[in-house]
C-alpha cells in the first residue's frame, strides 16, 4: 500500500480502511486499462472474434465484485471475514 512497516503499525482502523479504498481504487483503475489495452488488441487482431469484446471480458475480479456488491456484514463472524480477506490483501502487497 506504500507505506513503511513501522507506519503501518501506527495507523488507527479507519486510516487503514481509507488506504485500502485508495488501493482498491488504483488496483481497479489499472484492471481497466490492462482490459482495454487487451479488448482493443483483441478486437483488431488478424483473427478477430464475431462479437466485440469490452474491458469487462478481461477483467475476472469485475464480474465477483459485482455478486458481492452491497454486501453489509450483518454479524460479528461477517466482519471478522470482511476482516480477514482485508488484512490478507495486506499481507500480499506488503511481502511484495
Amino acid at each position: 500500500m506504500g507505506i513503511a512497516d513501522a507506519e503501518f503499525w501506527r495507523i488507527t482502523p479507519r486510516q487503514l480502511g481509507l488506504l485500502a479504498k485508495r488501493f482498491e481504487g488504483r488496483q481497479k483503475r489499472e484492471d481497466l486499462l490492462v482490459g482495454l489495452l487487451a479488448s482493443v488488441t483483441a478486437n483488431y487482431s488478424f483473427c478477430a472474434p464475431k462479437e466485440p469484446l469490452c474491458p469487462a471480458d478481461f477483467m475476472p475480479k469485475q464480474k465477483s465484485e459485482m455478486d458481492e456488491e452491497g454486501f453489509e456484514p450483518e454479524t460479528d463472524e461477517d466482519l471478522a471475514l470482511v476482516t480477514s480477506a482485508l488484512l490478507s490483501t495486506i499481507s500480499v502487497v506488503a511481502g511484495h
